[in-house]
């Protein structure tokens, strides 16, 4: 049973993809915040641990393949809770339920969620065979996508240019390396440059352009202009535009027959996926906790019982435990998440007696996104990791087109030939070698291998993985220039994206409980990338750029009044650097500098310490603190 996998039917909600239980179970264990870390055995993640969770947050990859999965998801919680309803009408009779004519399935599919990434969609636009309202609201979907790309691109210009850089130089290189981390300061000075230059650019174009005005509003006004967060949210608007025009056209778009097979296709999908968990983790008593824990955090108090497991999540598992075959299982399943969408009682005491889609708005959802968040569990991005072309944006546009000139027999691309040109043809064929696919893929097993352990030691993903196997100031070492990563990559390359989570999560707040329709995260991002990219465009053109021209903070001013000199110098013996406080790759550099330093001291402490080899963790070795239990299987 830990192999089965089932494969997506052809067209659906986001391209094909492949199941795997392991992948699944291993993604269950982390959402529980837990962590294998001996074999069989999984403890509770620590706080710091939890923390950096949190601050990492995801990809914009991986949150439109989030929307994708959700949307498709509540269409068949919609399908679900109509086909239970009419079984309960007509108790005597098979009801076949039309979906075309179904409004409560109709809003489910057409949400932005859905459409915008739905491969069945976009097949049937470009075939001809969708209605002409349905035909502009993907079109005006997929408009808003790329305008959220270009949000993308002036929110966070110094991250891409990076990600650029280091998928030229080597995309497999990680990190938390020794090297990754005097890539990342190498880095720093391009991306610095290009970004830097850019900006003047747009500035001294976009300053010429305004000859009515004064010279002085000419140059305020080009500040604001050439500001990426401005940029940022002007795009984010734009897209917020295309995505109100695309919900109008797709209020009056059909549900034809084609597109009917296709959600009735992913409902099948879901369900068997979620037999599949379920079927998996019966008779296994610690797997059915890690369930437990990674749902209760989408299900409030008065929806499990009383050992905090939630009450769908036990209905569930009693059909499964109670089925002698795999479709009674299914019918049942079906069955019991239809009542639970529908019936007053959510434990399914009330048969027949349903809730008032009128009235119980609120409740409705509520129990609608119980439902989301069992499926999440197993239909999401860390277990599909779907790369279909759908999914990207401007910026990821551009990134796939470096990626193109890195792609290819390893000699022939552009880092290589370079080499070659230099007259550095063995470094070009050692290269060469070490980017093959053959090479990764053997050095991939050679570092899971226990028998090689001893060539990967001094590996600082090792240290971090098994710092049980190191001498205590070497893993503090390694944490403290993890630290400083973790600072430069998920705060400040990523200050707009963290100042738009809360703003995006509040949106999707007000949207359920003032309007009492399920939250868009396509739009609730878009809302939150507008406002922060809006706000922080204000602050750099009143705060940073007023003080680096002179004119004090919001132009009031000389900057002798603010006591504050820009650009800043730094003394380097008899010279002085110039570093502008406005450039997020200054800001990292400074922090890029003590991560070096704390990851040398950390060679060195290991030297001294030494490695105690190739050790399987000890239980007893936790702290009290942390839960230790028997992993899934």
């Amino acid at each position: 049973m830990a192999n089965c996998q089932s494969i997506a039917p052809k067209n659906s909600g986001g391209g094909g993809d492949v199941f795997s239980l392991n992948r699944t179970t291993a993604h269950i264990t982390r959402r529980a915040n837990f962590k294998q870390i001996a074999p069989g055995f999984v403890a509770k993640k620590t706080v710091m641990n939890r923390i950096r969770t949190v601050i990492d947050g995801n990809t914009a990859v991986d949150r439109y393949r989030r929307c994708a999965f959700e949307g498709s998801q509540r269409v068949t919680a919609a399908i679900l809770s109509e086909q239970y309803r009419a079984d309960v009408s007509s108790p005597d009779d098979s009801v076949e339920l039309d979906l075309t004519n179904n409004d409560h399935v109709k809003n489910r599919f057409w949400r932005q969620d859905n459409i915008r990434f739905n491969k069945a969609v976009r097949t049937d636009s470009k075939n001809g065979t969708l209605s002409k309202h349905g035909k502009w609201a993907m079109r005006f979907s997929r408009w808003a996508h790329h305008a959220n790309g270009i949000t993308e691109l002036g929110a966070a210009p110094t991250g891409m240019t990076q990600k650029c850089i280091k998928i030229m130089s080597n995309p497999k290189f990680d990190d938390k390396t020794e090297r990754g981390h005097w890539r990342i300061f190498g880095s720093l000075f391009a991306v610095f440059t290009t970004v830097t230059l850019t900006g003047k650019f747009l500035s001294e174009t976009l300053g010429r352009m305004g000859t009515w005005a004064s010279a002085s509003l000419q140059k305020d006004a080009s500040f604001l202009a050439a500001s990426f967060s401005t940029i940022a949210a002007a795009a984010s608007l734009f897209s917020l535009a295309f995505a109100g025009c695309s919900a109008i056209a797709a209020a009056k778009a059909p549900l034809d027959k084609r597109l009917v097979d296709s959600i009735q296709g992913n409902k099948s999908k879901h369900i068997e996926r979620l037999y599949l968990i379920l079927n998996d983790a019966k008779n296994k008593p610690t797997a059915q906790t890690l369930l437990m824990k990674a749902m209760k955090r989408g299900v409030g108090k008065d929806y499990r019982l009383s050992d905090k497991t939630p009450i769908l999540l036990h209905r569930l598992m009693s059909d499964v435990k109670a089925a002698d075959s795999h479709t009674v299982a299914i019918q049942a399943m079906e069955k019991t998440i239809g009542s639970y969408l529908t019936e007053v009682d959510p434990t399914g005491c009330t048969t027949g007696e349903l809730l008032d889609p009128k009235t119980s708005n609120s409740e409705l959802l509520r129990r609608e996104n119980h439902l989301v968040a069992l499926t999440n569990l197993i239909e999401h991005s860390a277990i599909d990791g779907n790369k279909d072309a759908i999914f990207r944006d401007t910026r990821n546009s551009i990134e796939r087109g470096f990626e193109k000139l890195h792609e290819g027999a390893p000699e022939k691309r552009l880092g290589c030939k370079l080499l070659k040109f230099i007259g550095a043809n063995k470094i070009a064929e050692r290269a060469a070698l070490k980017a093959s696919p053959e090479y990764l893929e053997m050095k991939e097993a050679r570092r899971k291998n226990p028998l090689f352990a001893h060539k990967y030691y001094r590996s600082a993903q090792n240290i971090l993985d098994k710092s049980h196997q190191y001498g205590p100031v070497t893993v503090y070492l390694t944490r403290a220039a993890e630290f400083c990563r973790v600072v430069n990559h998920s705060i400040l390359l990523s200050f707009n994206y963290q100042l738009t989570r809360p703003i995006a999560w509040l949106s999707g707040r007000i949207t359920e409980g003032a309007l009492k329709i399920p939250n868009s995260r396509c739009t609730s991002f878009s809302i939150g990338r507008f406002l922060s990219s809006a706000t922080w465009a204000v602050v750099e053109v009143l705060v940073f750029m007023s003080l680096a021209r002179g004119d004090g903070i919001g132009f009031n001013g000389r900057e002798a009044d603010t006591a504050v000199k820009f650009p800043l110098h730094i003394p380097v013996g008899t010279v002085s650097i110039p570093i502008s406080i406005i450039s997020t790759a200054a800001q990292m550099l400074v922090v890029a500098v003590p991560a070096l330093i704390f990851m040398g001291a950390a060679k060195i402490a290991l030297e001294i310490e030494g490695w105690k080899g190739n050790v399987e963790r000890s239980t007893q070795n936790l702290h009290k603190r942390r839960q230790v239990m028997e992993g899934w299987s």
